[in-house]
C-alpha cells in the first residue's frame, strides 16, 4: 500500500508533528487556565486569561494519537515517546483538570506496561491476558484513588497529595461509604453528582415539572458546538424544558429526550458510531479516521459523565483538521479513500 509506505518513510515526520503539538496544547491550556495549582494557590483561584477557546483537550489529545498510531505500527521507540506525551498531559494536572488529563496518563501508562501490542509478534495466549487484566485492574484503583485524592488536593494545596493518596487506599472503606442523614452510602464524589443527574431528571419529568426533549436537545448541540468566540453565550447554560443540560449524564439525557428506551437507543447507537469510525479507519489505512476514534475513546469520561455535546465538538475539530492537513498537503493522514480527491 502506497500510504502504508509512505508513513513508513515519514514516521518520524509524524512523530515530531505529534509530540510537538501535544507539547504546545499542553502548555497553552496551563497559561489559559491562568497557571499552576502551586503558583495560584489551589483550583480555579489562578487569573484565567480571556481566551475563548474550549477544545485544548481535544487537540491534544489528537496530536497524541498521530504518535500512538505511527509507533504501533512501526513497533519501536514506543517508551520514549509514551513518557514524553504523559510529561505532556502532566501541564494539564497541574492546571487543576482531572477529565481531560489524568485518564489519558492512566491509558498511557496502561498500553506501555502492557507493551503487548508493540511487539512485532503479537502474542495472545491466557496467561498474557490474565497479567493484562491484572495490571489494568491495579493500575485502575490507583488512578481511582489518586484522581479522588487529587479532587480534594486541588483544593487544598497545603495537604501533601501522597499523604492524601496513601491516607485514601489505607482506609478504603471511609474513602468509599459516607453517611449521609443516617444512611451509609456508597460515595465516589463525581460518579455521585453524575449519577445524581439521572434521578434529577425523572424527579423533574415524573413530578410534572418539564416534559421530555424527544431529540430537540440533541439538536442544540449543533449551534453549541460553534466555536466559543462566535457562540451566544444562553447556549453555554441551556434550559430547555425547565432543564439545564449542559451537564448531564449520557443516559440522564437520553432518558430526557425519549424516555428509558432513550437509555438503550442512544447508547446503542453512539456505540455504531464508534464501529464505523473503527471500520473506516481499518478499510481505509487512515489516520484521519483512527485520530477521531482514538480522540473519542481517550475523551471518553468527560462525554458519558456530564457532556454528550463533545461528541459533536470533536467531530467540528477533526473536520477542520482535515480542512487543513488537505490544504497542506499531507496525503498520509487521508487514507486511500479521502473525502476530498483532487
Amino acid at each position: 500500500m502506497i500510504i502504508l509506505e509512505y508513513i513508513n518513510l515519514k514516521y518520524k515526520k509524524i512523530i515530531y508533528i505529534g509530540l510537538l503539538g501535544s507539547l504546545f496544547f499542553g502548555i497553552t491550556f496551563l497559561i489559559v487556565s491562568g497557571g499552576s495549582l502551586l503558583s495560584t494557590g489551589g483550583y480555579n483561584l489562578g487569573t484565567r486569561v480571556g481566551v475563548k477557546f474550549a477544545a485544548f483537550g481535544i487537540f491534544h489529545i489528537f496530536f497524541m494519537s498521530l504518535v500512538l498510531i505511527v509507533i504501533t505500527l512501526k513497533k519501536r521507540q514506543y517508551k520514549i515517546n509514551f513518557m514524553y506525551l504523559i510529561f505532556t498531559f502532566i501541564f494539564g494536572i497541574l492546571a487543576g483538570s482531572r477529565a481531560d488529563y489524568m485518564l489519558p496518563i492512566l491509558f498511557l501508562i496502561i498500553i506501555m506496561i502492557d507493551g503487548n501490542i508493540f511487539n512485532k509478534f503479537y502474542i495472545n495466549s491466557r496467561k498474557i491476558i490474565f497479567t493484562r487484566l491484572s495490571k489494568i485492574f491495579l493500575l485502575s484503583f490507583v488512578g481511582l484513588f489518586g484522581a479522588l485524592a487529587f479532587g480534594f488536593w486541588r483544593h487544598h494545596i497545603d495537604f501533601s497529595f501522597i499523604y492524601l493518596l496513601s491516607e485514601y487506599i489505607s482506609n478504603i472503606p471511609s474513602a468509599l461509604f459516607i453517611e449521609i442523614n443516617g444512611y451509609t452510602i456508597f460515595w465516589v464524589e463525581t460518579i455521585n453528582i453524575v449519577i445524581k443527574s439521572f434521578y434529577n431528571v425523572i424527579y423533574h419529568i415524573s413530578e410534572g415539572y418539564g416534559g421530555h426533549a424527544y431529540g430537540l436537545d440533541y439538536l442544540y448541540f449543533i449551534p453549541r458546538a460553534l466555536p466559543s468566540i462566535i457562540r451566544p453565550e444562553y447556549l453555554d447554560s441551556l434550559i430547555f424544558e425547565g432543564m439545564k443540560v449542559d451537564f448531564l449524564f449520557e443516559t440522564a439525557e437520553a432518558y430526557f429526550n425519549f424516555g428509558f428506551i432513550g437509555c438503550f437507543v442512544v447508547p446503542f447507537f453512539i456505540s455504531l458510531f464508534y464501529i464505523w469510525l473503527l471500520k473506516m479507519a481499518k478499510n481505509n489505512i487512515s489516520i484521519f479516521y483512527m485520530s477521531w476514534y482514538i480522540l473519542n475513546g481517550f475523551m471518553m469520561v468527560r462525554i458519558i459523565w456530564y457532556q454528550n455535546n463533545v461528541l459533536i465538538r470533536i467531530a467540528t475539530v477533526m473536520f477542520t483538521l482535515y480542512i487543513v492537513f488537505y490544504l497542506l498537503r499531507q496525503r498520509w493522514f487521508f487514507g486511500i479513500n479521502p473525502i476530498f480527491k483532487r
